[in-house]
């Protein structure tokens, strides 16, 4: 999905940038001061609480870190990466805002004006979450290994329901999920009667459930 996003933006840039006026621009940087390439920056209107879906509103470093915003409407925003979004492989930090704070309350507001160029800006961020495994065992009551539960997973801090993907415990109940160092997961685990690989998914009965707390 993240990918998908960036590959529509820089499309959506390359074909607008010389009918454009500049609104923002600067170069993001890495916590050692090196650039940052291909990560996603968001202007959010101070008066709103989540991402504006604008694409005038959201721009992608190069491979220097530099980046853009076109066209921005006149108003007050303010500057982050991952708004409203949980770190991903793409960009493992939690959400930040410009110039150097992760509460919004204290966040620089910029004001976009026809008339008023804004100076280029540097965007320093923290260092990057440390991506880390997630190990446990999927067992019954009686202390029996469970083989082929779907394991699914929450980010305690963003997501509001849980996430079910392809990852299955092993032939001793085993599973390994990905997950970033300071960060809070739920963990839960579904059994059904079958497994399907393909369409139609046909999962037969549910056989069991359980999560942590």
């Amino acid at each position: 999905m993240k990918l998908l996003k960036l590959s529509i933006l820089f499309l959506v840039l390359l074909s607008v940038q010389s009918f454009s006026q500049t609104s923002l621009r600067g170069q993001l940087l890495k916590s050692s001061g090196k650039s940052l390439p291909y990560t996603e920056l968001e202007l959010v209107p101070i008066d709103s609480n989540k991402l504006v879906v604008d694409a005038r509103l959201v721009a992608v470093s190069n491979i220097s870190g530099k980046f853009t915003f076109f066209n921005v409407p006149n108003g007050k925003y303010t500057l982050s990466v991952n708004f409203d979004d949980k770190p991903t492989d793409l960009s493992p930090f939690t959400t930040f805002f410009y110039p150097n704070t992760e509460k919004r309350a204290e966040a620089k507001v910029f004001e976009i004006q026809d008339e008023k160029p804004i100076k280029p800006i540097i965007f320093q961020l923290p260092p990057a979450l440390k991506e880390i495994k997630l190990t446990g065992k999927v067992v019954l009551p009686n202390g029996e290994a469970v083989e082929g539960a779907y394991i699914f997973t929450r980010d305690v801090y963003f997501d509001k329901h849980f996430s079910i993907g392809r990852i299955l415990s092993g032939r001793t109940g085993e599973f390994s999920i990905r997950a970033f160092e300071g960060r809070k997961y739920q963990i839960g685990a579904i059994l059904y009667e079958k497994q399907p690989k393909s369409p139609p998914f046909d999962f037969g009965k549910l056989l069991a459930a359980t999560e942590t707390d």
